[in-house]
């Protein structure tokens, strides 16, 4: 990958009959195209990360509030009742993602 603060050169190519004036070609656009892939490519794994995290995350902490708060730190049967109706309030609200 061709680092953000290199620069490009672009060479002179003679004028254009269609355009009537001198067009810029860079001198290796396949390595443009390979780079700008690239670029493309990183930041979609770094953004398919950082979702990820977060939603390792927010799940976590989901667990942790329904256990601490409606389970109260136990495994008792209302709280068998409080997650299936937590889900159906939460994908009515949000869609899906919460089942």
């Amino acid at each position: 990958m061709i680092p953000s603060s290199t620069p490009i050169k672009f060479v002179r190519l003679p004028p254009s009959p269609l355009s009537g004036g001198v067009g810029l070609t860079p001198p290796a656009a396949g390595t443009l195209l390979a780079d700008v892939r690239e670029l493309i490519t990183t930041a979609r794994d770094v953004t398919a990360q950082a979702v990820n995290s977060a939603l390792v995350l927010l799940h976590w902490q989901v667990g942790t509030r329904v256990r601490s708060e409606a389970l109260k730190e136990s495994r008792a049967g209302y709280g068998e009742q409080i997650v299936p109706t937590l889900s159906r309030e939460l994908e009515a609200e949000f869609e899906r993602g919460f089942s």
